[in-house]
């Protein structure tokens, strides 16, 4: 706007009817409208210097719009000359500063809380331009506080995640926004941060954005490397259980030829050997039989998780046993021993795994009862916890406690070698039930006698496989 040497107004534009609330017709050619009566005085001052041609460059005053509401304004004047020098005039330039005013206020009041805060703390307005940052924010960007000041946050910090306008835009629609950004620093360091932002409404009804920074760096940088290194031991274990089929696949053909002909020699030529000739010829025969076992019981152990979609696995735990012990009745019989269990439900495992562990539980429970008493095995299910809980609980010789989590490993064996097997049926169990998100363990059995053990399995693949 502009005022005569008289004080009278001359130029009056639209900006000014914005501040003010005035229009041009209501006020050129008369004084200045906005001036309080208390602040009169302090005007008549302000306008000797500008007629003196002194002027003032960003003066905060406060002033009142045409509804009686105080602003706070920064002003800026220069004198207007005639052609000879003489001061004919004021050009005024007035910017509505009482939001900045409200927000600096604010400011001061939450300064000590910002100061202690250990993540690098930004406060800007809604437009992104920076009005406070504190000393942590000094020391994770290396720009000082009068540098940043003033600055456009997401420009200053070159955030690569965002974009600028619809980033905002975003902000001042859902008023909170997280996310791990890749920000530059002053001496072009690039770091991740993980980057906290939420709108705040101040004490003055003035909305700000609050934002809370914490270098990320190294805990990103360590996780991608994990990742990394546990893509590259699958593939290494994908490629080991792919070696370890195929070897176990093709020494079968190899090993039953071995035994074919242990046996025909002695069918046909047992008269001929005596002395230690038929000792070697038995001993080929049990290690050939063994060695059958062992790679029957390797192919078990790397097609164990072959089930694509466990998710929506589901089978019928009580047809499931019945078949089983159908398979194991001879050495039940031979042993005398008893398997008891009620009307199974259902679990989330698939029928051909679900057979794999009650062969391999009960089993088991067989081979290892207490000498002089035969086996009894209890089977029971419970729904507990969001669990399907199976357990197999027998009354022979047990599992001492440092040993329980050993006899999950591979070819790990408690006992000698008179009892016949390979030392991989727990591990396929073990591998079988954690294909399914499930857990696996060993506990005495009831009085300290025997062992039971336990699986436990997520219900939501039976959920899912059941829809």
């Amino acid at each position: 706007m502009a005022l005569t040497a008289e004080g009278t107004i001359s130029l009056w534009n639209p900006a000014a009817e914005r501040v003010f609330g005035w229009t041009a017709s209501e006020v050129v050619g008369g004084p200045l409208p906005f001036i309080p009566e208390e602040k009169r005085a302090e005007h008549l001052l302000m306008r000797e210097r500008d007629l003196a041609g002194q002027g003032f460059t960003g003066r905060e005053i406060r002033r009142r719009r045409k509804d009686g509401s105080p602003i706070d304004i920064s002003v800026s004047t220069a004198p207007i000359r005639d052609p000879d020098g003489r001061v004919i005039g004021i050009m005024s330039v007035y910017a509505d500063i009482t939001q900045h005013k409200a927000t600096q206020e604010w400011l001061q009041q939450q300064a000590e809380l910002l100061e202690q805060a250990h993540d690098a703390m930004l406060v800007w307005d809604i437009d992104g331009v920076i009005e406070y940052w504190n000393r942590a924010a000094e020391e994770l960007y290396g720009y000082t506080k009068a540098e940043a000041v003033g600055r456009v946050s997401h420009q200053l910090l070159c955030t690569e995640s965002t974009s600028g306008e619809s980033f905002l835009a975003e902000l001042r629609r859902s008023r909170r926004w997280s996310a791990e950004l890749l920000h530059t620093t002053r001496d072009g360091r690039r770091i991740i941060v993980e980057s906290r932002q939420v709108v705040v409404r101040t004490s003055g009804g003035v909305d700000v954005v609050l934002e809370s920074n914490r270098d990320v760096t190294g805990r990103v940088r360590a996780e991608r490397e994990l990742r990394e290194a546990n893509e590259a031991l699958r593939r290494a274990n994908s490629d080991l259980e792919q070696f370890a089929f195929a070897a176990a696949h093709d020494l079968q053909e190899p090993l039953r030829n071995i035994g074919i002909f242990a046996q025909l020699l002695t069918r046909r030529h047992s008269s001929e050997l005596v002395g230690d000739a038929a000792e070697y010829l038995n001993t080929i025969r049990n290690s050939a039989q063994r060695m059958q076992m062992l790679v029957s019981d390797l192919l078990a152990y790397t097609s164990s998780t072959n089930e694509r979609h466990p998710e929506r696995a589901s089978a019928n735990a009580d047809a499931v046993l019945r078949r089983v012990l159908q398979d194991l009745a001879r050495p039940l019989k031979e042993s005398g021993g008893t398997v008891t269990a009620p009307v199974l439900p259902a679990l989330p495992i698939s029928e051909p795994h679900l057979t794999q562990l009650f062969q391999n539980l009960i089993g088991n429970a067989i081979k290892y009862s207490r000498s002089g008493e035969p086996p009894r095995i209890d089977i029971a299910i419970q729904q507990e916890g969001g669990e399907s809980r199976l357990s197999v609980t027998d009354n022979g010789q047990g599992i001492e406690p440092e040993y329980r989590q050993r006899v999950f490993g591979l070819f790990k064996r408690l006992h000698s070698s008179d009892v016949p097997g390979t030392g991989l049926g727990l591990a396929i169990c073990k591998r079988i039930v954690e294909h399914y998100g499930g857990r696996i363990w060993v506990e005495d059995g009831p009085g300290g006698v025997g062992a039971s053990f336990r699986v436990a399995l997520p219900q939501r693949h039976l959920d899912a496989g059941s829809k």
